[in-house]
């Protein structure tokens, strides 16, 4: 299974967010969570990274519920049900707020000479604005804060 999903898997390394949904009903959740954290250790991803969210917790008793709350790797994630909503908006706050900050918005001028870096612009960000000059093009964009570094490397 491992290897006919490799591929994919291996975005998991460089994917600026990761969120780990685990069924929260069943009683086998806590090897479930082993698993996944070992493929993911095998591949080179620090297992810290991804947000972790129990759902299905309308199925889970009230007692289950406090056991899920008091459980040392547990209650670092996001307790929710997709069916009924509950617990959704935290996790989706959370998931917004580092979104949000991953992502930037600013002007970058691009020399004529320099070009060619445009069309890293175009595949990885979002060109808001393009203006052509005599000396070059300011493009202003939106664009995930990693690219701006890869882009100041590769100048």
């Amino acid at each position: 299974l491992i290897e006919a999903f490799k591929a994919t898997l291996e975005e998991a390394v460089s994917a600026d967010i990761l969120v780990h949904v685990l069924d929260a009903s069943r009683s086998d959740k806590q090897f479930l969570y082993d698993s996944v954290n070992g493929v993911l250790e095998g591949l080179g991803v620090d297992i810290a990274k991804p947000m972790l969210v129990l759902n299905k917790t309308d199925l889970l008793a009230p007692s289950a519920m406090t056991q899920l709350r008091d459980h040392a790797v547990w209650r670092q994630g996001f307790a929710v049900s997709a069916l009924t909503g509950a617990g959704a908006l935290p996790f989706l706050k959370m998931l917004s707020q580092t979104l949000g900050a991953s992502w930037l918005e600013k002007v970058i001028f691009i020399p004529k000479e320099e070009l060619g870096l445009a069309h890293h612009l175009y595949e990885n960000a979002q060109v808001l604005k393009r203006e052509d000059l005599a000396n070059g093009s300011r493009f202003r964009v939106r664009m995930p804060a990693q690219l701006d570094w890869e882009l100041k490397k590769k100048r």
